[in-house]
């Protein structure tokens, strides 16, 4: 069953990884299980070469800590949880379907492509998608993509057996049209 919550939760998570540098460097850089600090991302942030000062990089960590930590966003996302002066990215494996199918059209929306592959996403290269942002495991994945596979309203391909990890998405729907599909 597909709830306001869930379907809010698959929306925010993925619109605002891909339109927040924050969010999105966060995703990409912070693995789930991850402990963390402030002091730790500023100097992560900087020696990647940031284009910015670092009292700028500073009020962004400080803010982006603020919003895990005091809106719905941190505990709705599961992006982190406190320990004194240290944090650590929690993995959200409670994904549901249209979060799953919502995060890969919009990763495939951002990328220009329809064809997908579950190792792809879980490799050292991969910079974004459903693994990368909600920080979902491996057997999450496959076992929410089977089931988007074999439902009724089928939005995509999944051919997940005999060491095959393929995703087709179908060529009549991006992620808006998805949504309004599944909510039908």
């Amino acid at each position: 069953e597909i709830t306001f919550h869930s379907l809010w939760r698959a929306l925010a998570v993925m619109r605002i990884s891909y339109n927040s540098f924050i969010i999105g460097w966060f995703a990409k850089n912070i693995e789930a299980g991850q402990i963390f600090s402030k002091d730790s991302l500023v100097d992560s942030i900087i020696e990647q070469g940031v284009n910015a000062t670092s009292t700028t990089v500073k009020n962004a960590v400080s803010a982006l800590i603020s919003t895990f930590n005091y809106s719905p966003i941190g505990s709705m996302l599961n992006y982190c949880t406190e320990a004194g002066s240290s944090f650590q990215r929690v993995a959200y494996d409670d994904v549901t379907e249209i979060g799953l199918a919502y995060s890969l059209y919009k990763y495939a929306e951002v990328k220009g492509i329809r064809s997908l592959r579950v190792s792809d996403f879980f490799s050292a290269d991969c910079e974004s998608g459903p693994h990368r942002v909600l920080g979902i495991e491996k057997s999450t994945f496959e076992r929410t993509l089977r089931a988007l596979n074999s439902a009724s309203n089928r939005v995509l391909i999944a051919e997940l057996n005999m060491g095959l990890d393929n995703i087709s998405l179908r060529d009549d729907l991006n992620s808006i049209s998805l949504l309004e599909s599944l909510l039908k």
